[in-house]
């Protein structure tokens, strides 16, 4: 059924989403399928199927198969914003009881074991919200981008965070605190939400309680509980990135450079959050932190120039392999060196300007075998 609220042209945009959505993932399946069926076209194929599905309009543009191979772990469910169902296909490799990958799709997958609506996208955790597969009717879908919204989600998350002894968790699932992945995603997803329009919410509550949680070392963020995947606190290693400015190789985090960048970006989104609220020094303060990425920056990292790399307490930098995940989680420094989203000139300026960064970027995109050999 369409979402409540919404106008006759979002519904039919939704709709018009929902039957890319279809034409893709079906294209070749019977009517009615009783059993996983084979899903035979290529790429090209599907976007002119669903190209063809909304001529003219812009949903025909969409590529909802971004991801959905090569361990990107997405679904190319149609679905609404914060909405309690994920509507999506699921694949399988033969075994109809599984899925082929922790997502629920796979395109390399060329069977369809149903349609589920639970499912987490871009996970590499199976078994967070499963459920019974079925074949579908089709129908419609809304969705719609609602601050208000956004704003209780984010009073949301207050209100746990005050329950947890002021601990923001990064990957609350079903209510509960995972401790999953790494960095403080809490305070760019509030300063998101805000900047966004979702102001009716706690704001000031809310940034004092993650601006505590930034300065304020706890024994959880100290002790490495559940490092590195799970690590308890909220910012781990936070002794080492006030003392140090970075966290260094070694410390309780899921990879130390990985944690610096995180805890920059974090950071960052707190400086905006203060400046909202009139705080300057808490602004000033927390942008000057922002900065502290530049302390992992090796301009001799490798002959072909410099990357962001892990970097011992003593100052000194270890043996370093650009392709390496060492000091990062799940990714690489040839990866996570793009990571500096707030302050893209600083990064630019120390990759040598604009030309060579963007034969860098170039590189870096254009397969996984030159990724490594970044700025040639």
């Amino acid at each position: 059924m369409p979402s409540p609220g919404l106008s006759r042209a979002a519904r039919r945009a939704a709709a018009a989403a929902f039957a890319v959505l279809l034409a893709v993932v079906t294209a070749g399946l019977p009517a009615a399928a009783a059993r996983p069926a084979e899903m035979t076209p290529g790429p090209a194929e599907v976007t002119g199927r669903g190209a063809t599905a909304v001529a003219g309009h812009p949903a025909g543009e969409v590529d909802p198969l971004i991801g959905s191979a090569g361990g990107g772990n997405t679904f190319p469910g149609a679905v609404v914003p914060f909405g309690m169902v994920q509507w999506s296909p699921e694949t399988t490799r033969g075994d109809a009881t599984r899925a082929a990958a922790p997502g629920g799709y796979a395109y390399e997958a060329r069977r369809v074991r149903g349609f589920s609506l639970t499912h987490l996208s871009g996970t590499g955790c199976r078994g967070a919200s499963g459920d019974v597969p079925f074949m579908p009717h089709s129908g419609e879908v809304g969705s719609s981008l609602e601050p208000a919204v956004a704003a209780d989600i984010a009073q949301s998350l207050l209100n746990q965070a005050t329950q947890n002894g002021g601990a923001w968790d990064r990957w609350t699932h079903q209510s509960g605190a995972t401790h999953v992945m790494a960095g403080d995603p809490s305070a760019p997803a509030v300063a998101g939400i805000v900047a966004f329009g979702g102001t009716g919410f706690d704001v000031a509550g809310a940034f004092a309680s993650l601006a505590r949680a930034a300065t304020v070392p706890t024994a959880e963020d100290l002790g490495g509980a559940g490092c590195p995947v799970e690590c308890a606190g909220q910012r781990p290693a936070l002794d080492r990135w006030l003392a140090l400015h970075y966290v260094p190789a070694g410390a309780p985090a899921w990879g130390g450079a990985g944690e610096t960048l995180e805890d920059a970006t974090a950071d960052f989104s707190l400086a905006q959050l203060a400046g909202r609220l009139g705080d300057r020094p808490a602004y000033e303060r927390f942008l000057a932190r922002a900065g502290y990425w530049r302390n992992l920056w090796n301009p001799a990292a490798t002959a072909a120039g410099g990357y962001l790399q892990e970097r011992n307490a003593d100052g000194s930098w270890p043996a370093f392999d650009p392709a390496s995940d060492q000091g990062f989680a799940e990714g690489s420094s040839a990866q996570y060196s793009w990571m500096v989203p707030f302050d893209a000139r600083g990064l630019i300026e120390l990759m040598g300007g604009d030309e060579r960064a963007s034969r860098r970027a170039g590189a870096s995109t254009a397969s996984s075998a030159t990724v490594t050999a970044a700025g040639r």
